[in-house]
């Protein structure tokens, strides 16, 4: 067996590798939901669309290949209660986009930390 050891991997082209191993979460976001939504970091994330209160979309760079990717949610209780606290997300019946939702006390609600990963095959 051999061991392959790199710092950075680059196309021979010098664009960007792209990441098809199956078990690889295939974009991650970290952001601020509150105010004016910010993302903290991130990987195949173009942008975020505030949709209203608590409800928040992840707009891609590259495309999953069919809406059934998993998508997988977590966040920050506003409150001390975290019993409360709630969050979903899902592709709905798009390639290019998840939405994000937090909930607390069974309502919508900003939060100051949203996490979402999507494991699944690229476009």
């Amino acid at each position: 067996m051999s061991t392959f050891k790199v710092d950075t991997l680059q196309s021979t082209t010098g664009d960007a590798v792209t990441l098809t191993k199956q078990s690889a979460a295939k974009s991650w976001v970290n952001f601020n939901g509150t105010g004016t939504i910010a993302i903290s970091e991130s990987f195949n994330v173009a942008s975020l669309t505030d949709n209203s209160v608590g409800r928040y979309s992840v707009n891609y760079i590259n495309n999953m290949n069919t809406a059934t990717y998993a998508t997988q949610v977590c966040s920050d209780a506003n409150t001390t209660n975290e019993a409360f606290n709630r969050t979903a997300g899902g592709a709905g019946t798009t390639t290019s986009k998840a939405y994000l939702m937090h909930f607390e006390a069974n309502s919508s609600q900003d939060t100051s930390i949203m996490i979402g990963t999507i494991h699944g095959d690229l476009a």
